[in-house]
Order: structure tokens, then sequence, then C-alpha cells
């Protein structure tokens, strides 16, 4: 399948970009791909400054109502919500990137829910993601549940255990791993694992070409 839309995120607290993002971005705008990116301080920014710097006009920037940064004055997507902005608001706006991207490109630190939960969303819709875990600087691919497990593999315990309170992690595993995609397997509850490891048994196609 050929990719028209990167859909690239990251955490807040990751504000510069090393020489692999680099020249992971510059693969993108080698090959004129759509970016799909937010308006957030961090990756958003970051990803935004280098893009700018590198006179790239294929962008499009999520936003809640008016975008809070828009370093290029690219055009906008704006996600209108009244009254006071909230995380689950926030949420929205990146599950609508998820839904208009054909790949997902995430930058993560081991701790963010929010960069976790992009990734999950796109898996949960049979997109692709390759993600950049900083810390260790090495890059995963995200096709299927059992490439999710391994990079979980890389977290810590406590931190997982922060995530799944945010997001459901290990429910949603549950479901992804009893669906048409995975066929029959079974994840534990977070108390029942041993050494924070998902043991998901995937099996069967995965169902998604390339």
């Amino acid at each position: 399948m050929k990719i028209h839309k990167v859909f690239i995120a990251g955490p807040l607290k990751i504000r510069a970009l090393d020489k692999n993002i680099q020249e992971r971005l510059d693969n993108i705008i080698h090959n004129k791909i759509e970016v799909l990116v937010g308006d957030a301080n961090g990756i958003d920014t970051a990803v935004q400054e280098y893009l700018n710097l590198k006179k790239y006009s294929k962008v499009l920037v999520y936003c809640i109502n008016t975008p809070r940064n828009n370093i290029g004055n690219w055009k906008t997507k704006s996600i209108p919500i009244e009254g006071t902005t909230s995380f689950s608001d926030y949420v929205k706006k990146d599950i609508a990137m998820a839904q208009d991207t054909d790949f997902g490109f995430m930058i993560w630190n081991g701790k963010s829910n929010g960069t976790l939960n992009n990734t999950l969303n796109l898996l949960e819709q049979g997109k692709k993601t390759r993600l950049y875990l900083k810390p260790a600087q090495k890059f995963y691919s995200i096709v299927k549940l059992r490439d999710f497990e391994e990079l979980l593999n890389e977290c810590e315990s406590e931190d997982l255990k922060k995530i799944d309170k945010k997001i459901r992690l290990y429910e949603r595993i549950n479901i992804l791993s009893q669906g048409n995609l995975f066929g029959n397997s079974s994840v534990r509850s977070f108390e029942e694992q041993d050494n924070h490891l998902l043991l998901a048994l995937e099996k069967g196609p995965y169902g998604v070409g390339g």
C-alpha cells in the first residue's frame, strides 16, 4: 500500500530531535508524504520546527478550535469543542488523526500514555506504526499484536501500571487478542503478569497487506 499520509506524534517531555528522528523525517520529505501533526509543545513543536526549516509544505496541523502552535502557517484541521478543553478532547483529536492517516510515526520516551494510546489506536484500526523508543534509540515496527508486546517489554512495570489506568491498556489488548484479526488468544490482567510481560498468543494472519 502506498503511503500518502503519516501521523507523527510524541510526548511533551521530548523537545529535541536526534539524528535518527531527523533522518526519518528527511525520508518522509523525500517521498513527499503529507504529515499530520498536532499543535502541542514537545514533539509536535519540534517536528513543526524541523519541517519549517526544511521548507516542507505538505503538512496539516490538527488542533482543538484554534492552533496553539503552527510554525509554518500550514493548513489546519480543527476539532470544535465548547467550553473548557479536557484530556478527553485531545484524545478525540488524536483519534481523528489516526483515522485520517495511512501510517503512524510515534516518538516515545517509554512513559507517555498519550503516545502509546496513539499507537494502540492505529493498531486497532489495522494501521502500521513505526515507533522510535528514544531512550534506547531503537525503532519498532508495530504491525501486529506480538510487535506491541515486544515494545511493552521495554517498559518499567510501574510505568505500565500508570498507563493502564489512563488508557485501559490491558482491557483493550484483551479485546484485540480475541478479535477476528488475531484469532483466539488471551492476555492476563496486570496483576497476573510475571515481569509485566504481555502473554497474548497471536494466531492467524494480521489482515494488513504489505
